[in-house]
């Protein structure tokens, strides 16, 4: 059974589809989620305190795929595009804006950086990689990219930050870069 808070972000999500961020407001969104302004309030201060809850709780998700396993059988690139077309609404109102895409380019760099043990590779693969998605703005139906299917994106989401990343079980589950056209 889902929460109040849940039912809340559920709703706030599925009006980023219909509205922009300045036009929505706290009686949609509680009319959406079917509760009531109080219950609201006992959770959120406002719609901007909403936002900031769903942008850490996304942007950790976003994070998480460089930590996951292959062992889901899917490449790391193809569980974030399904993730950001996923929650496509919310990635628009934050590409759209510069300073939340350096916050999450520096995020990803930092967790890069754990994960790749090399701070210039960890700079380049993010901005790579969040320059990519929004430079495609995740508008499209396809997901990440227009005019192919969501499957068919992440090897040009690989080659965008210059190599292709591969998990290997036999590493504890780390990713290494396999540079490309290097002997």
């Amino acid at each position: 059974m889902e929460t109040a808070k849940e039912s809340i972000v559920a709703a706030y999500l599925q009006l980023l589809f219909e509205k922009s961020f300045e036009e929505l407001a706290v009686k949609e969104i509680v009319q959406k989620a079917g509760i009531s302004r109080s219950t609201f309030y006992l959770h959120f201060a406002d719609k901007y305190e909403l936002m900031d809850e769903v942008r850490r709780k996304l942007n950790d998700r976003f994070l998480s795929f460089y930590e996951m396993d292959y062992q889901w059988g899917k490449p790391i690139t193809l569980h974030l595009c399904e993730h950001i077309f996923k929650y496509r609404s919310f990635y628009e109102l934050e590409f759209a804006e510069a300073g939340a895409i350096q916050k999450l380019s520096d995020k990803l760099a930092a967790h890069l950086q754990e994960v790749f043990q090399d701070p210039d590779y960890a700079l380049f693969a993010s901005y790579g990689t969040i320059g990519y998605l929004g430079k495609e703005r995740v508008r499209h139906e396809s997901g990440c990219g227009s005019g192919k299917t969501i499957e068919n994106r992440p090897d040009k989401l690989d080659k965008s930050i210059g190599c292709k990343i591969r998990w290997n079980r036999a590493v504890a589950g780390s990713c290494r870069p396999e540079k490309e056209g290097r002997n």
